[in-house]
């Protein structure tokens, strides 16, 4: 298994060989920053990781980050089924990664 300094260096190499990927992270912890910067001396973050069962491993890249988030004052939680995205689940929740490739499924009303 690879330490943690190894597996964040994966992921930047993924990240940077892949532009798509790299605005949507930037998006994702933009938006986080943002929520954290209102909120953080009262409460944690709560995030939505929306994953898949795909070839590029959500579970995996949410466990990196639940690791190395999780004592910087976000929660984490992982989601696979895409009816659970809802707007009663979503209000639960301050942040939403989306992390999969749900092409056949049709995306709910949130």
């Amino acid at each position: 298994m690879q330490t943690m300094p190894e597996e964040c260096a994966r992921l930047v190499r993924i990240v940077a060989e892949r532009p798509m990927i790299s605005r949507i992270l930037s998006i994702a912890i933009l938006s986080m920053l943002g929520v954290v910067s209102t909120s953080a001396e009262s409460r944690r973050l709560e995030v939505l990781f929306l994953g898949d069962d795909g070839h590029h491993q959500p579970l995996e890249r949410y466990r990196v980050l639940k690791q190395a988030l999780g004592s910087q004052g976000f929660n984490l939680t992982f989601v696979e089924d895409l009816a659970k995205v809802t707007r009663g689940n979503l209000d639960l929740y301050d942040a939403l990664i989306v992390y999969a490739n749900h092409e056949k499924a049709k995306a709910p009303e949130a």
